[in-house]
Formats: structure tokens, C-alpha cells, sequence
């Protein structure tokens, strides 16, 4: 099978010679790229108005029998399946070899025919906080989007971003070692187990947790070697352009806070992790809603009653969660009861937010119509969620019965 993936010498020959005619009048991918898409739809679509040099490229690429594995195929990795062809290596070899040249272009598919396995950088691009250089966490690494390596995808999302609500400031990465897999229609599909986003998020959960940071998922892909024809298809999430916060600026002095959180999350057991990714979400669900004080005390009592309320309780659920909230938490009797007074209200403006859409209804505290004030209520609320939280990813989840006043 080896043999039969390597070119022969007239084979690279003729590739080389063909490969050059064609970037002499193929935009470069990244200045003009929907020129060559274009020029790629009318090569498959009306091939007798195609340009001549890409027609010949065609040619060679499909006459070549150490590349029918391009032919009608999947490449799988990691549970997702990218459909290729002929007309994808056109595109990858005139994109790559505007960056590289002919020669090296042709080598590196040649390297890639010869490959096993191949190296993929797993990218979950995000916003709501902003750093200065890669921060390691484990088996992931946060990364400026700024410094992110070059690609033709980053290229394509920041060229999309410029056009939309929602511009990267971060990057997520993991890296994958994987087998380099094509599958033809008459082949055996492998074992598909889609690789689970969770880990990822995590990070985030933990950022959001230590930073107060509200962020916002826009952009996630696979992103290949630089020398590898392996398709590439970001997905982008749905972006509701009504909930934003300001970037945090995540300073250096949170960072060894923030390892250790993820090393801390990491280390619990899966239903720990699944219980509290729900008050995680929530919190940075309430950070999203910026200056709407309505949606952030829904997000906040939602987040403290998953935390702090298990079990389901028949009565008196606010009480239960502002005592556990502030024995647990601790501290001297003023600022338990500080940290009570802190979750009373909240709860008062969930209740109002849930039943009337709004915080400022009649017969309610004057205080209520102060929208500074009830944002201040709600922002002390955020700290005792984030400090509540830490303290059960340091700490493990105890029995919240035990807090119950008896």
C-alpha cells in the first residue's frame, strides 16, 4: 500500500509543471479567496468555461494513481467526516502553493501520501477576555488570537468576523495525534465517537469563574499541519448580538488562580463536573446580559439554586440557599450575614424578574427603581456565585443538608 501512495518520478514530474501554470493566474487564497472558490464551482460546475490551467491541473491530479485516494472520499478524525475530491486537492495545492511555491507544495503532499498519523490542533476561538501571551493550562493552552499561527482558516474567520458581532480575542488549543483516514464508499467505516467539547469549556467555565469573565463561543475547527491537504470546515455558533459584555482583561496576577482551577476541575469525577457545569454556565449566562438586570437575576438564581438546591425543596428554597450560602462560605457573623442579605435580595429580584419581566414592580423597595443599585445587588451576587463555586471545585461538594438551620 505504501508503494502504491508514493509519486513516480514523472508522476511529481508533471504535477510540478502544472502546478506552476496554474498559480502564474490563480489568486493567492488569501488575498482573493472567493476568486479561487469561484474559479474552483466553475471548474466542477461548467468546466468549459474554466480557466485552461486550472482544467489541466485537474487533469494531472486525477490521473495520477497514487492520489484516487482524493477521489469521492471522507477524511474521518476524532468523529467528524470532511468529504473531499479531486476538485478539494486542486484548490489545497493552488492555496498552498501561493504560500510555499510548486515544488515544496508537491514534497508536502507527497509527505502527507507517506503519513500515518497526522498532528491536529484542536481551535475553539471565543471572546469576553483578552490576554497578552499563551497562558498553559494542562492539556489545553489559552492563546491570543493575534498570536495564533497563521492559516487559511484563521484567515477566514477573521476576514468573517470583520462582517459580524463577534471578533476573536482568544483561542482554546488542544493537541490530537490522530491516524491519517481516508474512506472510500466501498470501504468499512471506522468507529465514530464524536470528540466531546466539554474539556475545552471547562477552561473556559474556570476563566469565568476566577475572571468574571462573559464569553461567548464563536468559532471551532480542526486545524491541520501547514504541509497537510486535510479539509478544513470551521464551525461557527449562533451569535445573539443582543448579549455582550465588555473583554477582561485577564491580568497576570489571575493566572496561577486560573491553573490551578482547571487542574482542581479536571481532577473531579465526571458527575461532579456535569453538576457543576449548570451554575458555570448560568454565571457567565448572567455576565452576558450586561446592563440587563432582568436576565442577570434569572441567570443568577438559576446558578444559585442548581448549586446550592440538589434536591428539590417542597418550601423556603431562597432561605436554604442564602443559609447555606453563607455557612458555607463563612466568615465572621457580619459578613455571613452580609453574604445572606446579598443572597436575599437577589433571590427578591429573580422572583420579580421571573413573575412580572421586570425588578422595579409596584409595592416593591424603593431601591429597586435605582437601576445602579440593583446592578450593584446583582454584580455582589456574581462574586458570591464565582467565591461559592471555587470553593467546591477546591474543596469537593459536601452534604448542603448539614448547613440547614435545624
Amino acid at each position: 500500500m505504501a508503494n502504491q501512495l508514493q509519486f513516480k518520478p514523472e508522476d511529481r514530474t508533471r504535477l510540478v509543471s502544472a502546478l506552476s501554470n496554474a498559480l502564474d493566474i490563480a489568486p493567492k487564497a488569501r488575498s482573493v479567496e472567493e476568486a479561487l472558490f469561484f474559479q474552483i464551482i466553475t471548474l466542477r460546475d461548467a468546466p468549459e468555461s474554466a480557466l485552461r490551467e486550472l482544467k489541466e491541473l485537474l487533469e494531472v491530479v486525477s490521473s495520477i494513481p497514487a492520489l484516487d485516494l482524493f477521489d469521492y472520499a471522507h477524511q474521518c478524525a476524532l468523529g467528524y467526516w470532511q468529504q473531499i475530491d479531486f476538485l478539494f486537492l486542486v484548490g489545497w495545492l493552488v492555496s498552498h502553493g501561493q504560500q510555499v511555491g510548486s515544488d515544496r507544495a508537491v514534497a508536502d503532499l507527497s509527505r502527507y501520501l507517506e503519513a500515518e498519523t497526522l498532528d491536529l490542533t484542536e481551535v475553539l476561538a471565543v471572546d469576553g477576555f483578552q490576554i497578552d501571551s499563551i497562558i498553559d493550562l494542562g492539556e489545553h493552552q489559552l492563546v491570543p488570537w493575534e498570536g495564533l499561527y497563521a492559516s487559511d482558516t484563521k484567515w477566514r474567520v477573521t476576514a468573517h468576523s470583520l462582517f459580524s458581532h463577534a471578533y476573536p480575542l482568544v483561542a482554546v488549543l488542544r493537541r490530537h495525534t490522530i491516524q491519517r483516514t481516508h474512506v472510500r464508499p466501498w470501504d468499512s467505516p471506522p468507529p465514530s465517537i464524536l470528540l466531546s467539547m466539554e474539556p475545552a469549556l471547562d477552561v473556559l467555565r474556570c476563566v469565568t469563574a476566577v475572571a468574571g469573565a462573559g464569553i461567548r463561543l464563536l468559532h471551532y475547527w480542526f486545524e491541520p499541519p501547514d504541509w497537510a491537504p486535510w479539509a478544513v470546515s470551521p464551525g461557527s455558533f449562533g451569535i445573539d448580538s443582543t448579549v455582550h459584555s465588555p473583554p477582561v482583561e485577564l491580568k497576570a496576577d489571575l493566572v496561577p488562580q486560573i491553573q490551578l482551577c482547571v487542574s482542581q476541575f479536571g481532577g473531579r469525577d465526571d458527575s461532579t463536573r456535569v453538576r457543576l457545569r449548570i451554575p458555570l454556565d448560568r454565571l457567565n449566562r448572567s455576565y452576558l446580559a450586561g446592563l440587563n438586570s432582568v436576565e442577570k437575576a434569572i441567570e443568577l438564581g438559576v446558578a444559585l439554586e442548581s448549586l446550592y438546591a440538589p434536591a428539590k425543596l417542597s418550601e423556603g428554597i431562597g432561605f436554604a440557599v442564602r443559609t447555606r450560602a453563607a455557612r458555607f462560605l463563612g466568615g465572621p457573623l457580619d459578613v455571613r450575614r452580609k453574604t445572606a442579605n446579598i443572597l436575599k435580595d437577589v433571590y427578591d429580584l429573580r422572583s420579580r424578574a421571573v413573575h412580572a419581566g421586570r425588578v422595579d414592580t409596584a409595592g416593591g423597595p424603593k431601591r429597586w427603581r435605582d437601576s445602579n443599585a440593583v446592578l450593584e445587588v446583582l454584580q455582589e451576587g456574581q462574586g458570591v456565585v464565582a467565591r461559592s463555586l471555587m470553593k467546591v471545585i477546591e474543596e469537593g461538594e459536601p452534604a448542603w443538608e448539614d448547613f440547614d438551620i435545624m
